[in-house]
């Protein structure tokens, strides 16, 4: 990633306005200049978080089909194929003993974040910073800004820009991503692909979303603890804390059997605290702690600025008809993203401070997408994600 460029976003060279393709477009969509001084001003749907916090963590299944997720490369040896382990069932043991610790230390990480922090408290930061969001001479605008639930066969609003949010703790807890995944549909103005192909058009540019963008933040991670005596003791307190709640849970429903499963898992993760490095799960044990507190201050700060992050950008690319292109310009090279280079190529088109920087994702599937990160770099998350227990 060589390219630096400083201000808006407008007119870079890398978006195209049409291009002629066989090959697949990016998930972006852009409004057209027609059609934002169709919608002018544009009510906002906020649709409710309301399981707060999700904690992720990598699955030996890997992704789901039509789905790549680079964050992640699973370590020699824990791959039912590399294992050798054939047939289906096979591959789903395989995977289920795989996943266990690393799931279930997830679940206690979603569950212990959760616990001081009110998901409409999340609700309510991103309503309000969507309504405090300006820009000069923009031809969109934001108007009303609610929220409203909407099921999975639930008909999309329209006219109204729709957002759904999600955020996740690092694999490790030491940093939370914000995402929030934007569309909006009009039944009264028909989606026309901008893209030009060689034959028919495919059937996933024909209809849908008039517009849609994904925006993610990156908060500045904690530093990893140095290993000391004194550490060594806070770690086995943080464990015994950690897994006081659920054994004592399970003795009030006088469940012997998942007492006894989970003590082993405990007395287990006591034992590896004696050693002489912190593995993930005993970093995510005693980072976790670091974003609670009454009402989670640290939390939500980072949250608020993820949230202006992307009410700004929303509002600026919303108000930007550049179409952004699939194919890559240049051959592979270095990348923020080390991992995404195999798919995608990133610029850093401007910068808040010198401590982070802003990605437009320039070829692949998320063409088009924005992304806010320390400057020396995002913290890892998994391609799986847990949340807290109901």
């Amino acid at each position: 990633m060589n390219n630096f460029v400083f201000g808006t976003v407008v007119g870079l060279s890398l978006i195209v306005s049409a291009c002629e393709t066989t090959s697949p477009v990016p998930l972006t969509r852009k409004l057209t200049t027609n059609i934002m001084a169709e919608i002018a001003e544009t009510d906002v749907v906020v649709v409710p978080n309301g399981i707060g916090i999700t904690a992720s963590w990598t699955s030996a299944a890997g992704n789901q089909p039509g789905y790549v997720d680079y964050s992640y490369l699973a370590p020699p040896g824990t791959s039912p194929a590399a294992a050798g382990i054939g047939g289906v069932i096979g591959q789903m043991i395989a995977v289920a003993i795989v996943d266990a610790a690393p799931s279930a230390r997830a679940s206690r990480s979603a569950n212990t974040i959760n616990t001081d922090l009110d998901a409409e408290a999340l609700n309510e930061s991103l309503r309000n910073t969507i309504r405090a969001a300006l820009q000069e001479e923009s031809v969109v605008s934001f108007g009303e800004v609610s929220s409203e639930n909407f099921g999975r066969k639930d008909p999309e609003p329209m006219d109204k820009i729709k957002v759904i949010t999600t955020y996740t703790l690092a694999e490790d807890a030491s940093a939370i991503r914000v995402q929030a995944n934007v569309t909006y549909e009009n039944d009264t103005l028909d989606y026309q692909t901008q893209y030009k192909f060689s034959s028919k058009i495919p059937k996933n540019e024909i209809g849908g979303p008039l517009y849609r963008n994904r925006f993610t933040y990156h908060s500045d991670s904690f530093e990893a603890p140095e290993l000391t005596l004194e550490l060594r003791e806070q770690l086995v307190i943080a464990i015994n804390s950690q897994f006081e709640e659920d054994i004592s849970n399970l003795e009030s429903d006088n469940d012997a059997k998942k007492i006894k499963k989970l003590t082993k898992v405990r007395d287990t993760s006591l034992k590896k605290a004696q050693d002489d490095k912190l593995s993930k799960t005993e970093k995510a044990t005693l980072l976790i702690d670091k974003w609670r507190g009454r009402n989670s201050p640290i939390l939500m700060s980072e949250i608020e600025k993820a949230h202006k992050y992307i009410a700004r950008m929303l509002l600026m690319d919303i108000n930007n008809t550049d179409v952004p292109q699939f194919e890559k310009v240049d051959p592979p090279k270095g990348s923020f993203f080390a991992p995404v280079v195999l798919r995608e190529e990133e610029m850093i088109f401007s910068t808040d401070d010198e401590s982070r920087i802003n990605i437009l994702t320039t070829s692949g599937y998320y063409a088009g997408s924005y992304t806010s990160a320390p400057a020396n770099g995002a913290a890892t998350y998994g391609n799986t994600a847990t949340a807290i227990k109901k």
